[in-house]
């Protein structure tokens, strides 16, 4: 009982980190393949409903993507720095700052892949 009160803290960063990288992960699958969340010709090609459906991809993906790159720095870096407001405060900002970078890499790659053609020609209007 003891060693389990003494290794829950400490492992408890490392699973925060692990979750965290798990969830950026995600969030780029999500942005990469959203044809796998909702079936193949569920929209028409370039209808409105299509265009809803991809904003709504990329707004949760690029989310998921954010938070789970931020959190993960921050806690890689939480981890390797003191308790000093300084530096919790600089963890912040480099945190934020390659969470941004990040969310805009995927975007990138994202634009870059080919669109995918629907199945079915009109499904939705």
């Amino acid at each position: 009982m003891i060693c389990l009160a003494v290794a829950t803290p400490a492992a408890m960063p490392v699973l925060t980190i692990l979750l965290s990288s798990a969830a950026a992960s995600l969030g780029r699958w999500i942005q990469l393949h959203p044809e796998k969340i909702l079936p193949r010709g569920a929209f028409a090609d370039d209808g409105v409903t299509a265009r809803i459906y991809r904003a709504q991809i990329a707004c949760m993906g690029s989310f998921a993507v954010f938070a789970g790159t931020w959190s993960t720095v921050l806690g890689i870096l939480v981890l390797t720095t003191h308790k000093l407001l300084l530096t919790r405060r600089t963890a912040l900002v480099i945190g934020a700052a390659l969470a941004i970078a990040a969310v805009i890499y995927v975007r990138r790659e994202v634009s870059a892949q080919r669109r995918r053609k629907s199945g079915v020609p009109k499904v939705w209007p």
